[in-house]
């Protein structure tokens, strides 16, 4: 009894849908002249957009806050610029940049590609509604640090790793001590001249307690670099500040209100300009590649530092070599072929 109208609305359903196609045609033809000036929300998804980008967005604007499967991001909650990472399918020419600029791509690194042919930025809504339509972007996906799940309390012992920090020692009886390990990084520009990258082995000196007080107090204390019993103003020692500082604003977290010496570098300014002068007007040969830079021997490792204890000099890079663009940077050769000629800024 019910067949013939079941079969009607198949029929029904069979002719829109035949109807659709010039119709749905005539609808995108329509809208893309208007699609160059609307949000991202209004042209829908795109497959080089990470999906997870306008789940971010709407979330924002619902809540005024991070997706909750990120950690949180100040900047993208006050501004509603998303951190991004853009590939495309070669490099991006002057031109193109500055298109995609217009468009709101704000890029980091000044336009620069990082080590793998992809760009950082921060885009809005409109601005990733650009790259979704710019024939040469390959994808756009979301550079924010996920909320990723503690690791149970007993993986370290199931993958034997509480066994191997233990060790000490090899079979053949071999200290496990790092000597003799040469570790290759693929990555962004690295920062050489941190004072992390040198070892301490450019000689031992007692630092002169100049206002009597027992205490190290950087900016009147000093050491005796000339040995001519007195502390010049080159000769006092100073702070490299260490502070803890957003991953993604660059804001400043934590700030020593005074001397860490389990944490913190001191060093003479030599040249009385203010900070610590290094690369330009050095090379290879200098210890830590600039003006004096030393860290404690808190020998009782009490986080002080006692009239016993002496300053370090920090001296030879850990780095053996350096790639940059076409040219190799090694450690002890000359001029712009030595580690000293190699700028972090403006290499790729």
């Amino acid at each position: 009894m019910r067949r013939p109208s079941v079969l009607l609305c198949l029929a029904a359903l069979a002719a829109l849908a035949t109807l659709a196609p010039p119709e749905r045609a005539r609808a995108t033809a329509g809208r893309d002249d208007r699609d160059r000036d609307v949000p991202h929300a209004e042209v829908g998804p795109s497959p080089k957009i990470a999906p997870i980008a306008e789940v971010l967005f709407a979330h924002r604007a619902r809540t005024g806050e991070t997706l909750p499967v990120f950690r949180r991001s100040e900047a993208f909650e006050r501004t509603g610029t998303l951190p991004v990472v853009i590939r495309a399918t070669r490099a991006l020419d002057a031109a193109h940049g500055e298109a995609l600029r217009k468009a709101g791509v704000v890029f980091g690194r000044e336009g620069r590609a990082i080590a793998s042919g992809a760009y950082l930025a921060r885009v809005d809504e409109a601005a990733l509604a650009a790259l979704a339509r710019d024939p040469e972007i390959l994808s756009v996906s979301v550079d924010l640090q996920r909320n990723a799940p503690r690791p149970l309390e007993t993986a370290a012992q199931e993958t034997r790793a509480l066994t191997a920090r233990r060790a000490v020692m090899a079979k053949n009886g071999a200290l496990l001590d790092g000597a003799g390990t040469v570790i290759a990084d693929i990555d962004s520009p690295l920062y050489h001249f941190h004072p992390a990258f040198f070892r301490a082995d450019a000689g031992a000196y007692r630092w002169v307690d100049v206002n009597g007080d027992g205490e190290l107090t950087p900016d009147i204390d000093g050491v005796d670099l000339d040995n001519d019993g007195k502390i010049s103003p080159a000769e006092v020692l100073h702070r490299l500040e260490v502070v803890g500082m957003s991953r993604y604003t660059n804001e400043t977290i934590v700030k020593n209100a005074s001397f860490k010496s389990d944490l913190e570098y001191l060093y003479t300014d030599t040249n009385g300009n203010g900070r610590r002068d290094h690369g330009a007007g050095f090379d290879d040969t200098t210890p830590a590649f600039g003006e004096p830079l030393f860290v404690l021997d808190d020998a009782d490792k009490d986080g002080r530092a006692a009239l016993s204890e002496k300053l370090l000099r920090l001296g030879t890079s850990k780095i053996r070599a350096l790639r940059s663009q076409d040219r190799d940077h090694t450690r002890g050769a000359g001029g712009k072929d030595g580690l000293t000629g190699y700028d972090p800024e403006a290499s790729p």
